[in-house]
């Protein structure tokens, strides 16, 4: 018999571990995941499509006016230098930005040259220029250039009615823009066109000799449905991640499958060792090793303990009856509870008077329990470790189901800072955490905050950061 004992004893211990074991390869995957779901969290840089426009007509048009100087250069080029044959110029445009590189523009330009024979003559010039801005190329992220560099070329046509002459051109030129405000920029430029050498009615039809060069500046307004530009984050990255935490999470169901047939196998088993030590009058003796007891003193099979309830479970149970007026005691714990085993007195209260500690719980002079401390970063009302909002959980949790008051009493090292400002401290760290309460539920009528400023109850000396929080029935 005692070797079939044995036998049990060692396939529990056996379970015991196995399920560790599966705990422990569970926690591994799960880390896995979070790694995965990191690297999405960490990238701070997101990557950008190129060329991810969606072009539309009403979006992004513009006009401009501006005015400047132009040169007639002619052939021949007469006695009159460069300088001689400065006219004052003015040039009108209307345009689109196709996308934030190439656009176009049909450009007016006027009114007066100086011609190869030194005479005044009006001319209209009217181009189409293709514009190409070089800035969003070079641009990271997804904002705009306040500058941008923009060389053109184009085709036209220039009207000389005191020559008589209409001859073709070519345009080429650079523009600089800068934005002041949203779709306002001011713009100078630079501009040749060439065309035939009898643009001024001198020289001949068939050759290219004959400059117009000009230099403006001015203003320029787009206006449309939209304006400006958004680039498109690339999602590759995101969607191979997402496939692998697909995978992961699939894998991870399998495993939780696999062990949730262990486990189902391995209650089984328990169930049989359990019969098996009730059939030999054991089960008393091994009780432990399968029943827990949860928070309203009920025991359930299955598994090990974590800890043992039965003292708290007991108290509990004493301090109802005592609260209700029952008349049903528990004799051998509120023997226990009151010190009056083997004879000895009834333990003093509070009050001085011969009251039980249950007794000072249900009038209120003695809190419920251990108190639970919280301790703070040094200076701040900053938890030393975020683990510890559990415990505001469990409080929150009790507090609200049998109704308790909470005192919290904040306070602060008193080795540093000043009496002002530990008071302030301990006054600050007391009400985070009645905030954290209230988040959960309790009532602000049922919370009390004491701050006792500097202290040095405690060593190490930073242990005096802390704040505590007692539980007291209503």
């Amino acid at each position: 018999m005692k070797k079939i004992l044995f036998s049990m004893l060692v396939t529990f211990v056996a379970l015991l571990d196995a399920n560790a074991h599966a705990v422990s390869h569970a926690e591994m995957k799960l880390k896995e995941i979070e790694a995965a779901q990191k690297e999405i969290t960490l990238r701070k840089k997101p990557k950008y499509l190129s060329g991810a426009i969606i072009p539309s007509w009403t979006d992004n048009w513009f006009i401009s006016v501006s005015g400047g100087a132009s040169s007639f250069i002619g052939s021949p080029l007469g006695c009159d230098d460069l300088f001689g044959r400065i006219k004052p110029a003015l040039q009108i445009s209307l345009g689109k930005w196709h996308t934030p590189s190439v656009g176009n523009r049909l450009v007016f330009q006027g009114f007066e040259w100086k011609s190869g024979a030194l005479t005044n003559q009006q001319y209209r010039h009217y181009h189409a220029d293709l514009l190409v801005n070089l800035m969003p190329s070079i641009a990271k992220g997804d904002k705009e250039c306040r500058w941008d560099i923009i060389p053109f070329v184009g085709v036209g046509l220039i009207d000389n009615r005191d020559a008589g002459r209409n001859p073709f051109a070519f345009n080429y030129g650079v523009q600089g823009r800068f934005r002041i405000a949203d779709g306002l920029h001011i713009t100078a430029e630079i501009g040749d066109a060439t065309t035939f050498k009898d643009a001024d009615g001198l020289g001949s039809a068939r050759e290219i000799g004959d400059h117009l060069l000009t230099l403006s500046a001015g203003v320029s307004w787009t206006f449309g449905k939209n304006r400006g530009w958004k680039k498109v984050i690339d999602a590759r990255p995101y969607v191979i991640l997402n496939e692998r935490l697909k995978a992961a999470a699939y894998e991870q169901e399998k495993e939780n499958e696999r062990l949730a047939k262990e486990n189902e196998a391995k209650a089984r088993l328990i169930a049989e060792l359990r019969k098996i030590l009730e059939i030999e009058g054991l089960l008393d003796k091994y009780a432990g090793c399968f029943e827990r007891v949860d928070d309203h003193g009920n025991t359930s099979a299955g598994g090990y303990t974590m800890n043992d309830y039965n003292g708290l479970n007991s108290l509990r149970k004493r301090l109802r009856d005592g609260k209700n007026g029952s008349p049903e005691k528990d004799n051998r714990s509120e023997n226990a509870v009151s010190g009056e085993s083997n004879g000895s007195k009834a333990e003093v209260g509070s009050d001085g008077n011969n009251n039980s500690y249950a007794d000072d719980v249900i009038n209120g002079n003695a809190a419920l329990g251990a108190p639970i401390y919280f301790f703070f970063e040094l200076g701040t009302d900053n938890l030393v470790e975020e683990s510890q909002l559990v415990n505001i959980d469990e409080i929150a949790r009790i507090a609200k189901k049998y109704n308790l008051r909470i005192e919290i009493t904040g306070s602060a090292d008193k080795a540093t800072g000043t009496e002002m400002i530990n008071s302030n401290l301990g006054s600050q760290r007391a009400t985070f955490i009645a905030g954290c309460l209230k988040e959960r539920g309790i009532l602000e009528n049922n919370i009390k905050k004491i701050s006792r400023g500097g202290i040095d109850d405690y060593t190490p000396g930073k242990a005096n950061r802390n704040t505590i929080v007692r539980l007291f029935l209503p």
